[in-house]
């Protein structure tokens, strides 16, 4: 089948990773434990707005890594907010659990692209034929509500299979992404395949869209909320098991969706993050 222009609510799991019990680490977890969102704090570069100009430094956002992290108590909880800031760590492929399958982060909001592969494509093979310019809501159902932590936007992709992806794959993208994301997805004995899809950055949009998460900058290191998205008819707050696919016959309909979208993150006080430093060992 073709290509399909698209928007996509994607739902995935929406509690929070905590520390390893009596730590101040949460060390890089097996397969078969649950996906969590993380809060987390990091370096990178935001816009107050779609056309505002670049800040760059630390921020805070909520995301998936699913790797190692240092993590401290949040200082004063805010509603539906954050219990814990993770400082995300990369130590190496060496440091994914021994003997079985580690756990992958998908989507990726590190690096020049976000990148997302391997998530709910096996079972909903429509998330494997998204065109250029579509759009994805990642986030999650709670109390009632779609809360939002990553917009990525649909720059290109490549499919790749356990024979090819080293070389189709694998060769654009860097060490971290295949540590965390590509090579655990393979560790699969069952997985045969994926699409490789890159997001549109600000610096090369869509159609004058780009992929974002949500941010504050930092410091102050602010606790908040994943912000609610409210769309009649195109959001369901209670899809939590299934993506829901929205084909789009033009990419100005899908831009205008994107629009709205950040019209609704300014609304509730957030910037949008649009480029974020590769997770690294952290301080000695």
């Amino acid at each position: 089948m073709d290509d399909e222009l698209c928007v996509v609510q994607f739902p995935h799991p929406g509690d929070e990773h905590g520390p390893d019990p009596g730590d101040d680490r949460m060390r890089w977890p097996v397969a078969t434990s649950p996906h969590r969102r993380k809060f987390m704090l990091c370096r990178g570069a935001w816009r107050h707005g779609a056309t505002a100009g670049e800040g760059r430094g630390e921020l805070t956002l909520w995301g998936e890594w699913e790797a190692d992290s240092s993590v401290l108590p949040v200082a004063a909880a805010v509603a539906d907010g954050p219990e814990w800031i993770h400082h995300p760590l990369f130590l190496g492929p060496g440091a994914a659990p021994a003997g079985v399958v580690p756990q992958n982060t998908d989507p990726f909001v590190f690096g020049e692209r976000f990148l997302y592969t391997f998530c709910r494509q096996r079972r909903e093979p429509a998330l494997r034929r998204l065109a250029r310019g579509s759009l994805i809501l990642f986030g999650s159902s709670l109390a009632g509500s779609f809360v939002l932590d990553t917009v990525f936007v649909v720059a290109g992709s490549v499919d790749h299979t356990r024979a090819d992806h080293a070389r189709t794959a694998g060769s654009r993208v860097g060490e971290v992404f295949r540590a965390t994301t590509l090579d655990p997805m393979y560790a699969w004995d069952h997985v045969e395949g994926g699409r490789l899809y890159s997001g549109a950055t600000a610096r090369d949009p869509v159609a004058g869209m780009f992929s974002f998460a949500p941010c504050l900058p930092a410091p102050p290191v602010t606790p908040f909320a994943r912000p609610r998205i409210d769309f009649p008819g195109l959001v369901d707050p209670s899809v939590d098991d299934r993506a829901r696919v929205l084909p789009l016959d033009a990419v100005e309909a899908v831009a205008a969706v994107w629009r709205r979208v950040v019209a609704q993150m300014e609304a509730a006080g957030l910037s949008l993050a649009v480029g974020l430093e590769l997770p690294g060992a952290g301080p000695a």
